[in-house]
């Protein structure tokens, strides 16, 4: 298992790194970058991939965190990944918004 360390918002944030799984790029960055203000909200991460942006948001004060994709894979590997990170994600397959209807 090979672990990749990214620096966002000053925050570093340790992701398993799998073939199978989108890896954070410029534009999830570029979503990093532009997350604000989540100190005591609720909040949902649809296509959470690798689950970076759901630890981040988690890193950042966020009173709770959903995150949902439709890759069983990816749910195993961004639950791994919030582990490592000492965060507590509620994470659930299935597309979009179904997972939380």
């Amino acid at each position: 298992m090979r672990v990749v360390t990214f620096k966002v918002k000053g925050i570093e944030i340790k992701l398993v790194k799998d073939r199978k799984i989108y890896m954070p790029s410029a534009a999830t960055k570029l979503i990093a970058e532009n997350l604000h203000d989540v100190d005591g909200l609720r909040v949902l991460d649809l296509g959470t991939g690798s689950g970076i942006l759901a630890i981040l948001a988690s890193k950042l004060g966020a009173k709770s965190v959903v995150a949902t994709d439709v890759s069983e894979r990816a749910i195993r590997i961004a639950r791994r990944n919030a582990e490592i990170n000492h965060v507590e994600i509620d994470f659930r397959a299935g597309d979009l918004f179904d997972p939380v209807e």
